[in-house]
């Protein structure tokens, strides 16, 4: 044997194996008939903090159009109030330093000193212009490195110029605004009806159609975060729109504005419990998370970890292509950056103020990207093994060789991943019988192995069904001309439903079991049905599972309401104008409202976070 002449093809398919095992972030979905293509959700979130302001000025119509071309997720802005009451893009409560205001006589009288966030500011100040003045201001570059190209061409626009640039995109585009210094804007600005800012701000998204909870149709139609550094301004808005908020952390040191705490104690696990009632993710600072010295990174703090664990995104700021903003951790390359954050430390979303530049990164390192590189390198293998003239068998027989080892790897792989969800076991029920962790986790991964499907069919091509008879007695529907990444994907969900019904069990009430449930299969079947899932589980699969769903729903029904409609029943009652029929009717009236008010009381607490099926099961019980 020559190892010179076997390094070769062996190497290269090392390099596969090491390609395949990378982690996953799944392209969005393809566009389905005339509707805009879909945001994508299956990644982190490329949010455009303030527009692509790295090019153009920061809060501009441009620099937010220009971010959108770039590849957006999200289009982030700051809102501030003038003192006429309009809502305006715009991230300091000053104008100095990103307009040409100190330039503009006519305002020269209107500076000020103000005390913001416990410290005294002097300048032009946001609440001491109308809208009318403030639209006669140019917008500037914040930084004196960036391009000065574009100053003095732009104006300051409004919130609902704002949502109008993501509503009129040419796909989905998600809006990110931050309820911006909510106590100094509610001391200097008050509306004729008594409102508050925040209660203008949440008007502001209602009156364009902004609600539904995270992931839900509503939400995936018009995608929405709403952000504050004020913990107060975040809990003030919930009990008036229901749509996904983050609560923004800044460096430990610093106090909220609202509830004078610092962020050190807003970043324990005690406060993470309290707040996760009302936010889905967390907005940190970057070295709050990573604390540098020097310029150099020091090992990652625990919190991604902490926030994850009470089911929190985590979205950090901010990212900027500048060496100045590089730690030399990523040796001026702002790729090494970001594979950092989102493969090392495991965040869910970036703000950036250079969007294009995270968009190429996820571009490149897309999954769809990689199945392609695989698929060419096994051809490459081919080719390079008949260049050896006189080996071809020899090398031929170790390149099958090692194929059968990789797709026995790729088989166990997937044993162990069906393993592990079936051993894990939770100490305690979800909360309000919501979406497990795990099914979210479950759907979104191999939702994402469906772009690698044609490395995986080539390594599992050789699967002996008889050795997987266990799997396939597990699942509701096998399919009959199945390919091998469909039956191990089927198998897969099948293991988790059975994780779900033996977790269900967990909850004391049937009830909340049977909501747990509903909630659980709802879920995986929008999964599958709005993502690649469909082409490989099937519209069977589909069927049988709404099957299970409606099935969950009427038991649900059964045990929440037959014992309160009993009391209406007729049965036993005399001939009318009886006395003690009378006295029967009173008595199955008051029964029947202290049952009606008792599962009331106790199902308020529950939730049925998808909009859809919450009409869906509301209608069934009309």
């Amino acid at each position: 044997m020559r190892p010179s002449i076997c390094c070769a093809p062996l190497f290269l398919l090392l390099l596969l194996h090491l390609a395949f095992a990378r982690p996953l972030f799944p392209l969005p979905s393809k566009t389905k008939n005339e509707e805009k293509k879909p945001i994508q959700t299956f990644r982190p979130y490329n949010i455009a903090h303030r527009g692509s302001n790295g090019e153009i000025p920061e809060e501009t119509a441009a620099a937010y159009m220009r971010a959108i071309e770039e590849g957006a997720d999200f289009i982030e802005s700051d809102i501030l109030a003038s003192k006429d009451g309009a809502l305006i893009c715009f991230h300091d409560v000053t104008l100095d330093d990103t307009t040409d205001v100190a330039k503009r006589k006519e305002f020269a009288n209107r500076r000020r000193t103000y005390e913001v966030e416990w410290f005294n500011v002097t300048g032009w100040f946001v609440v001491d212009f109308t809208l009318e003045e403030l639209k006669t201001l140019r917008v500037k570059q914040r930084y004196s490195f960036r391009d000065q190209q574009y100053n003095g061409m732009f104006s300051i626009i409004t919130f609902e110029e704002f949502i109008s640039i993501a509503l009129d995109a040419d796909r989905t585009v998600g809006i990110y605004p931050e309820i911006k210094d909510p106590v100094f804007i509610n001391k200097h600005v008050k509306w004729a009806d008594g409102k508050k800012f925040e209660d203008k701000f949440v008007d502001t998204l209602l009156k364009y159609g902004y609600k539904g909870q995270y992931m839900s149709e509503n939400w995936l139609k018009q995608p929405l975060f709403i952000q504050s550094f004020a913990p107060t301004s975040i809990v003030h808005v919930s009990d008036f729109i229901d749509s996904p908020k983050v609560f923004l952390i800044d460096d430990i040191s610093v106090r909220t504005q609202d509830t004078n705490q610092s962020y050190w104690e807003i970043t324990s696990d005690e406060y993470l419990a309290y707040i996760s009632k009302y936010v889905v993710g967390l907005g940190p600072w970057k070295d709050t998370i990573v604390p540098a010295s020097g310029n150099y990174l020091m090992p990652p703090s625990d919190l991604v970890a902490r926030a994850h664990a009470h089911n929190l995104q985590v979205h950090p700021y901010t990212y900027r292509n500048e060496n100045q903003f590089l730690h030399f951790n990523f040796f001026q390359d702002p790729y090494n950056e970001y594979d950092f954050w989102i493969n090392t430390v495991g965040v869910d979303g970036l703000f950036t103020d250079f969007t294009g530049t995270l968009h190429r990164y996820q571009e490149l390192t897309s999954p769809h990207r990689k199945d392609e590189t695989a698929n060419s390198l096994l051809v490459k293998i081919s080719q390079m093994i008949s260049a050896y003239e006189g080996y071809n068998d020899m090398i031929l027989n170790e390149y099958h060789e090692a194929l059968l080892q990789l797709g026995e790897s790729a088989r166990n792989t997937f044993a162990e991943f069906k393993y592990a969800i079936q051993s894990y076991t939770s100490s305690s029920a979800v909360a309000r019988g919501e979406v497990h962790p795990l099914t979210k986790y479950v759907m979104n991964y191999i939702k994402a192995l469906t772009a690698y499907s044609k490395t995986l069919d080539s390594l599992l091509k050789d699967t002996d069904r008889r050795c997987l008879v266990s799997d396939i007695q597990l699942m509701a529907n096998p399919y009959p001309n199945f390919t091998a990444t469909a039956f191990n994907l089927q198998s897969v969900t099948a293991v988790l439903e059975a994780n779900l019904e033996a977790g269900s069990r967990l909850y004391r009430d049937d009830r909340l079991q049977y909501i747990f449930m509903m909630n659980n299969i709802h879920y995986m079947v929008q999964k599958v049905k709005n993502s690649d899932l469909k082409s490989f589980l099937g519209d069977e699969w589909i069927r049988i599972h709404n099957r299970k769903l409606q099935q969950q729903a009427t038991r649900y029904e059964r045990a929440s309401w037959n014992n309160v409609l009993s009391y209406l029943s007729d049965d036993g009652l005399c001939a009318a104008g009886d006395a003690a029929s009378r006295k029967t009717i009173r008595e199955e009236i008051k029964n029947f409202n202290l049952s009606f008010e008792e599962v009331y009381r106790v199902q308020k607490a529950w939730s049925v976070p998808d909009d859809q099926l919450r009409d869906d099961v509301r209608i069934q019980f009309h």
